[in-house]
């Protein structure tokens, strides 16, 4: 399985990538990085962030949008899941930060079946 890690913060990307060791992992920064890599690479599973519309920094990732480009399944890191203004989509497949590995390994295989 190969699984396009789209993180903005470095630390966080690499954690993920260590917490992901039995996968092929491809990390990006940002959505044009993500849509290079993905051009050249089939992608399984898009894991990346979901910030609040109103979170300036957040929108530097837009996993939604890169989801619906991407057309690959998704799976989402929020640390605003509990936050009044978030909104959860249908269908959304949500990690809350913090997370475990546990945690990730668990939505990982939720959205396999």
């Amino acid at each position: 399985m190969i699984i396009l890690v789209v993180v903005r913060d470095e630390d966080v990307r690499g954690l993920i990538g260590l917490m992901l060791s039995a996968f092929d992992v491809l990390v990006a920064a940002d959505e044009d990085e993500a849509l290079a890599i993905a051009s050249s690479v089939e992608v399984d599973l898009l894991l990346t962030e979901l910030g609040l519309p109103t979170d300036e920094e957040a929108r530097s990732v837009d996993g939604r949008s890169l989801a619906g480009r991407l057309g690959s399944p998704a799976l989402y890191i929020t640390s605003w899941f509990d936050h009044p203004d978030f909104i959860r989509l249908d269908g959304e497949r949500i990690v809350k930060e913090p997370f475990s590995r546990d945690d990730l390994m668990r939505a990982i295989d939720a959205v396999g079946s």
